[in-house]
């Protein structure tokens, strides 16, 4: 049953469920499709199959653009099927709803440092196992995490 391909699928699903993972923008009604994030979703199927080590798995998506050491001055590195795994791994923290219509200043503001404030919460949460949201308003009452 671990050898099969679905079993990546499942157990990637819990995993994507719990980092927000979302196939379109999901804050206004228009809802606009993220083109490309079916390759998060690829590459959490093919860790969980390859039963990466989870320490590995979290290091990748905080940090898998510093790992792959990509710049822009070698573009073949890209091609590199490794790097490029690496490269994918950082969209997690990019699944917080964002907000991509005209709105006013002010409300832009608010929205945007709510974005900020959930993808922090996502990456806490995913990375070490803490719900950190009530610290945003006071803190934390059992863990030494400030408001």
């Amino acid at each position: 049953m671990l050898d099969s391909p679905h079993c990546g699928e499942r157990w990637g699903r819990h995993w994507l469920d719990i980092a927000g993972y979302a196939d379109s923008d999901g804050y206004s009604d228009a809802d606009p499709p993220r083109g490309y994030s079916y390759k998060y979703r690829d590459y959490v199927i093919r860790s969980f199959n390859a039963d990466k080590p989870f320490d590995q798995f979290i290091i990748e998506q905080l940090a898998g653009d510093e790992l792959a050491r990509a710049t822009q001055a070698s573009p073949q590195d890209a091609l590199d099927p490794e790097k490029r795994e690496l490269l994918i791994a950082p969209a997690s923290c990019a699944w917080a709803p964002t907000a991509r219509p005209r709105l006013r200043l002010l409300i832009r503001t608010r929205v945007r440092n709510q974005v900020v404030a959930d993808t922090n919460k996502n990456r806490i949460h995913l990375a070490a196992g803490l719900s950190v949201g009530c610290a945003q308003c006071h803190d934390h009452r059992y863990d030494p995490i400030r408001r």
